[in-house]
């Protein structure tokens, strides 16, 4: 894996919507940047794709993770995102404002199960520690992290993989 990732922790609501396309240009409104929505006709244009909310809770930056059980995660679960055509999970950057429902590379991402990340962590981290030479040191707070907020909030915490 060439690139960093980024976990991105929170829940997936439920309730969907129908994905409206977007102008590429944004207005500025205050600190906002809006994209209007694309009308034909005077209703909006769907792109027949449910729209998915997720509430970012936290976010820990992994940095460049290298081979291993949690870049196994991500290539299964890219492949997984972009063949799911109906569906697109969208989050909010750090900014508050901006929403995305692709990572920086323009793939779309689905959430993972918390318990999902938290084992294969654990898997990179062990084969770390026997590993004289090599000790990933973002594993162990991440896993921290990830393990007190399952703990606190439930297996209904999901992770976004997300490249940049």
């Amino acid at each position: 894996m060439g690139y960093e990732i980024k976990l991105i922790i929170g829940e997936a609501y439920n309730f969907t919507t129908p994905e409206v396309k977007r102008s590429e240009t944004g207005e500025i409104d205050g600190n906002y940047i809006h994209y209007a929505p694309i009308k034909k006709n005077g209703k909006e244009v769907k792109t027949g794709r449910k729209e998915h909310h997720f509430h970012t809770m936290a976010e820990i930056d992994l940095a460049k993770i290298g081979i291993g059980r949690l870049a196994d995660l991500d290539s299964e679960n890219q492949k997984v995102s972009t063949a799911d055509k109906k569906n697109v999970y969208k989050w909010f950057l750090t900014d508050g404002n901006t929403l995305v429902g692709e990572d920086r590379y323009g793939a779309k991402r689905n959430p993972v199960p918390i318990a999902d990340v938290i084992k294969a962590i654990e898997a990179d981290h062990m084969r770390d520690i026997h590993d004289e030479d090599y000790r990933y040191r973002r594993y162990e707070w991440a896993l921290a992290l990830l393990k007190s907020m399952q703990e606190y909030q439930g297996e209904n915490l999901t992770v976004i993989l997300e490249a940049h």
